[in-house]
Parts: structure tokens; C-alpha cells; sequence
């Protein structure tokens, strides 16, 4: 990933791309240096290897980047639901006929939706 995020880094510095954020995040602080110094000066995420440090920086980063919008769920929220959806995960697949091992990101992203209208569905009754 590295060579990866050379490339939007650099990318991000031409004229009609400017506006582009961006949110690195890494498993340990400062791992980074060791493979890609020149991110020096930029606001790395840790997220200790694990699923809800991740929901977190990411829904910490979303909010700072949009500070006049709604309110955000908070992090506790985006995790249980992240879980309970994570638990549900497999007889979707098996409803659609697929393997999980073999979703594209197309297909999980029509999991996820088909998911969060039924919950939906189930909070209003």
C-alpha cells in the first residue's frame, strides 16, 4: 500500500484534486516511518490491530471533516451494529448464493444494504 499512497499523495498536490482528504491509518503509531518517510507531518491513525479502533478513527475522522452536519453515531454504536451485521454476515451470503470468501466489493456493499433496510424495516414495527 505504500507505493499506493505515494501515488494519491502526490496526486492530491495537482490543481483540480486539491479538495481530496485523506486518512492513513496504521496498525502501530509511527510504524509508518519505518517504509515511508515522507509522510512526516501528516495525522496518522492508529488503530492497535483491531476491529473497533479502526470504526473509530474512522468515525472520528468523518465528523472532523464535516463539523456542520448532523451528529454522528459514536463509535460504541457503529461497533455493535458493525458486529451484529458481522453475525448476520453469513446467511446472507447463503440467501444470495455465495461464499463469503468470494464477495467482491460490489456484492457486499448490496449485503450491507439489503441488511440495513431490513433493520430498518424491524425498528419501525
Amino acid at each position: 500500500m505504500p507505493y499506493e499512497l505515494g501515488l494519491f499523495h502526490g496526486y492530491k498536490k495537482s490543481f483540480p484534486q486539491r479538495k481530496k482528504k485523506l486518512l492513513v491509518l496504521d496498525k502501530e503509531p509511527y510504524r509508518y516511518q519505518q517504509f515511508i518517510s515522507d509522510l512526516a507531518g501528516c495525522d496518522i491513525k492508529s488503530h492497535s490491530d483491531n476491529v473497533e479502533g479502526v470504526i473509530k478513527a474512522v468515525r472520528d475522522w468523518l465528523r472532523a471533516e464535516n463539523p456542520d452536519s448532523e451528529p454522528f453515531s459514536g463509535a460504541a454504536f457503529v461497533t455493535a451494529r458493525f458486529q451484529e451485521f458481522s453475525k448476520d454476515l453469513p446467511k446472507l451470503c447463503k440467501k444470495s448464493n455465495m461464499k463469503q470468501s468470494e464477495l467482491e466489493y460490489i456484492d457486499f456493499k448490496k449485503l450491507v444494504e439489503e441488511w440495513l433496510k431490513t433493520k430498518q424495516k424491524t425498528n419501525k414495527t
